[in-house]
C-alpha cells in the first residue's frame, strides 16, 4: 500500500479530464471538506492552453 501525506507530509490525487471541443483553455476547481465543518474551495483559471 502506498504511503499517505500523514506519514510523507505529500498529498496527491489525480483525476480524468474530458474537455470539450473547440476549448482553447482549462480551468480547473478543486475542493475538500473534513468531519469538523472544514473546507476549502481553489480555482485556477486558464490553467493550460488546450491544442
Amino acid at each position: 500500500m502506498s504511503e499517505t501525506g500523514a506519514e510523507t507530509g505529500v498529498d496527491t490525487w489525480q483525476g480524468t479530464l474530458s474537455v470539450p471541443r473547440g476549448a482553447a483553455y482549462v480551468s480547473l476547481r478543486a475542493s475538500v471538506g473534513d468531519d469538523r465543518g472544514g473546507s476549502v474551495t481553489q480555482e485556477i483559471i486558464r490553467t493550460v492552453g488546450v491544442r
